[in-house]
């Protein structure tokens, strides 16, 4: 997506108010529910810790989300794939080493 495209993306999500609405109904009916189911899968598998509980997963995902909410999402495609992808490693792993299988 060029650079005027994403701008005028970044520009209309923010001036209408009933896109907003969408989106954040969208987030709340649909991404977080997939999110849990994620989280609770990885406990049934070993993948995530069970002793953490869903509601502090949450209170983690919403931290990590208003802390990135700050940014355009034209500044993560600047920076390119990397940072992107670091930063969703930290938020799964923290600062530990991913263990290799």
């Amino acid at each position: 997506m060029g650079r005027l495209n994403l701008k005028f993306l970044e520009e209309l999500v923010s001036s209408d108010g009933e896109l907003q609405v969408f989106i954040n109904k969208y987030y709340q009916q649909k991404t977080l529910p997939l999110f849990v189911q994620l989280i609770e899968e990885g406990k049934k598998n070993g993948e995530v810790d069970p002793g953490i509980p869903i509601e502090s997963v949450l209170f983690y995902l919403n931290v990590f989300k208003k802390g990135i909410e700050g940014y355009p999402v034209s500044y993560f495609l600047e920076e390119g794939e990397g940072l992107l992808r670091d930063l969703i490693t930290l938020f799964f792993y923290g600062v530990k080493e991913k263990m290799k299988h």
